[in-house]
């Protein structure tokens, strides 16, 4: 089967043209929309409606679907607040009249606003944690014409199988190489915090990323043990789904092209964390070709560490510090 890829980048169009000289097995890009507009998952904004309406012509231009991101899950207020939600509305129509294709939205609100009013495709995000095929339905009724699943699901093809059969409309997006802890407890709440900054911010300014980082660098094994589908292990999914999503609007874009030429190659002889973790990897070499194999582990796995062990050994063997 033919892949696909969405992928995701920094709202610079100098960005946008490296990444489709990478692959031709990209078929759709997003970026972040207007600050102080509706909020994305993460704290990263385009300049202004011109610099989007040319990204959007240059993707075109390449035969790529252009897709903003809108899925902060707060600061939507009730339907009873006409001044937002009218404001709100135009935006999506103006983001409709410069050709966006689609939004990825979290809010089931904002959802169905979007259907009613415009003729986007919409994508549930992955900050919903969507993680059974009933959830997915309650989706697909409200409107929705894609969904990612929670990347806590990466590890359950039969439920992510079950679900891809169950929708009728909407087809199912695999998010591969998210970096965040498998099951975070602070995933939510920095997504909420996220949403309250209105500009782009640099790593250091974030406590959740500063935390978790940390926590990776401390215990190099949560790397392991969380849901990064690696490039070689791509195929095991190819059954339940032909597209796939790779992240990167707060990665370097040296290693954003690293990764699209790695799953679009299926196989990648570096530095694992690279695919995962810009900010770690200059720290930590974890040799990809070393992790062989963990995905069948990972599939039949308790997820209780403490008892299993088998990312806390196979760090202690694979992984070096800098």
């Amino acid at each position: 089967m033919s892949v696909s890829f969405s992928v995701g980048y920094a709202g610079r169009l100098d960005q946008l043209k490296r990444i489709l000289a990478v692959s031709a097995s990209v078929r759709n890009v997003y970026t972040g929309g207007l600050s102080r507009r509706i909020a994305g998952g993460r704290p990263q904004y385009i300049e202004s409606m011109e610099a989007l309406r040319e990204q959007v012509d240059f993707a075109h231009g390449r035969n790529v679907t252009f897709d903003v991101a809108l899925n902060a899950p707060v600061h939507v207020p009730a339907m009873q607040d006409r001044a937002w939600w009218g404001d709100t509305i135009q935006y999506l129509r103006d983001l409709e009249e410069l050709r966006v294709d689609g939004v990825i939205v979290s809010h089931p609100f904002l959802i169905e606003a979007t259907r009613a009013n415009t003729r986007l495709k919409i994508s549930v995000s992955t900050i919903n944690e969507t993680m059974t095929t009933r959830a997915a339905l309650y989706y697909e009724a409200m409107g929705a014409d894609i969904i990612v699943p929670s990347m806590n699901l990466n590890m359950n093809r039969a439920e992510l199988k079950r679900m891809s059969r169950a929708l009728k409309r909407a087809r199912i997006l695999i998010m591969l190489n998210e970096r965040c802890l498998g099951d975070c407890p602070w995933r939510r709440f920095h997504f909420d915090w996220n949403a309250g900054k209105t500009t782009s911010i640099g790593y250091e300014a974030d406590p959740y990323f500063t935390n978790c980082t940390k926590l990776m660098y401390e215990q190099p094994y949560l790397l392991l043990a969380n849901n990064t589908i690696r490039p070689e292990d791509v195929r095991h999914y190819e059954e339940i789904t032909s597209d796939f999503k790779v992240l990167g609007r707060d990665a370097t874009i040296e290693d954003v092209e690293l990764r699209l030429k790695a799953y679009t190659e299926g196989r990648f002889d570096g530095n694992f964390v690279r695919l995962v973790h810009s900010g770690l990897a200059p720290a930590l070499d974890i040799p990809n070709c070393a992790l062989d194999g963990l995905i069948e582990k990972k599939w039949d796995c308790s997820k209780i560490c403490r008892d299993c062990g088998h990312c806390i050994r196979l760090a202690e063997s694979v992984v070096t510090r800098r």
